[in-house]
């Protein structure tokens, strides 16, 4: 930690190279960096969900069920993140997913706008009961639909 006497405000971030500049109209806003889970109704963005997405929604809630944790922002577990991270990886690997289409899957199962990150720490934010059950209502939804 550092003691400052004055508010530090990035102007430009660096990535593999490319500069970006920082966009202070938006980072004021709290959809583009709160964490909105979409408690109350299955996302729209469920219907977009092609096959083998489905596939994995419901195979990694079959592994789920199996798996319990609980959210204690006073005590985040890491290593029940960490174990969340890998049986994610086992299942993707399992259903022959790519990475950006699982975590699409996941995403939009529980989220109206996009946001990501670190996956067991995402799944670790959430009620299991309530992760097994939206997983099942959004596979149950879209599969009555087609």
């Amino acid at each position: 930690m550092r003691t400052a006497h004055r508010k530090v405000i990035p102007v430009m971030a660096f990535k593999s190279g490319k500069r970006y500049n920082t966009d202070l109209t938006r980072a004021p806003s709290e959809d583009n960096w709160l964490l909105m889970i979409a408690e109350d109704h299955v996302p729209e963005a469920t219907a977009q969900l092609s096959a083998a997405q489905l596939h994995f929604l419901r195979s990694l809630r079959a592994s789920l069920q199996d798996m319990s944790w609980t959210y204690d922002l006073e005590h985040l577990d890491l290593k029940k993140a960490h174990e969340l991270r890998a049986l994610f990886d086992n299942v993707r690997s399992r259903c022959d997913i790519s990475l950006r289409h699982a975590l699409l899957a996941v995403f939009s199962s529980f989220l109206d706008r996009p946001f990501t990150m670190q996956i067991g720490l995402f799944l670790l934010h959430l009620e299991q009961r309530f992760v097994i059950s939206r997983l099942a209502e959004v596979t149950s939804r879209v599969a009555e639909a087609s």
